[in-house]
């Protein structure tokens, strides 16, 4: 007599088991969020927040393709030139009888390579700021300062990577 209200619950607890992964079987993909979150990752790539503003045309889109592929190419042998003298640098700092005078000048080429660097960003950002209407514009200047905001914690981490 013991044993039977035992298999009852036994077999209800296996159905409700049962029945619960039947319920998630039948639920199909669940992309919704996979897909929020790879747009918002999209969205924080360098470069693609600034098709996210409203009301661009095809015409801007396309202009400031142009700019931002011209400003990456212009960027890329500087942040090239900076990674290899950083590791100059590198070299230079921890020799057994290091040459401040040496590191010094490394120091000012590494400055000027990155001096060159915010110029031609700040270059970019003035030619896309023309192609932009006016409400676009100050979204896109208030999303530059909202990013500027982490400042020096950020270039901070960023140098610390070698960037």
């Amino acid at each position: 007599m013991k044993t039977l209200p035992y298999l009852k619950t036994l077999a209800l607890t296996f159905t409700l088991v049962g029945l619960t992964g039947l319920s998630y079987a039948q639920q199909g993909p669940r992309n919704n969020n996979m897909d929020r979150m790879e747009r918002m990752r999209e969205m924080h790539q360098p470069g693609n927040r600034i098709f996210a503003l409203p009301d661009l045309t095809d015409e801007q889109k396309e202009q400031l393709r142009i700019v931002m592929t011209d400003s990456r190419k212009e960027m890329l042998p500087l942040q090239n030139q900076v990674r290899v003298k950083a590791a100059q640098l590198m070299t230079l700092r921890t020799a057994e009888n290091a040459d401040i005078n040496a590191i010094n000048a490394m120091a000012d080429e590494i400055s000027s390579l990155r001096a060159n660097m915010m110029k031609t960003r700040l270059a970019s950002e003035q030619e896309i700021r023309a192609l932009l209407t006016d409400d676009q514009r100050i979204i896109f200047d208030s999303r530059r300062q909202m990013s500027k905001k982490d400042g020096p914690v950020k270039g901070a981490l960023r140098m610390r990577r070698g960037n």
